[in-house]
């Protein structure tokens, strides 16, 4: 896995700040997929750093957790951290 820190997808999203650690536990579980990291939990935005051979893997895990969870792709040079999920 060492020689795809540098490669990883980062990719930005909002959520309740109530469900960070169990989209963190999820996502997580499906292990050396992809890793999560909270930016800033008070306005709950986190940054899932996905190895490129599993974008495809992870994308379709977080449109199943669009389902149960608020889970909003943000572009971080744009976001309006203060905004409440939609």
């Amino acid at each position: 896995m060492r020689n795809h820190i540098n490669k990883m997808i980062k990719k930005y999203f909002k959520v309740n700040r109530r469900d960070i650690a169990i989209v963190q536990f999820i996502i997580e579980g499906y292990e050396g997929m992809a890793t999560v990291t909270t930016i800033d939990p008070q306005t709950a935005i986190i940054k899932i750093s996905i190895i490129p051979d599993f974008i495809s893997e992870i994308y379709g895990l977080i449109e199943v957790l669009k389902d149960k969870y608020k889970v909003v792709e943000i572009n971080p040079a744009t976001w309006n951290f203060s905004a409440p999920v939609t």
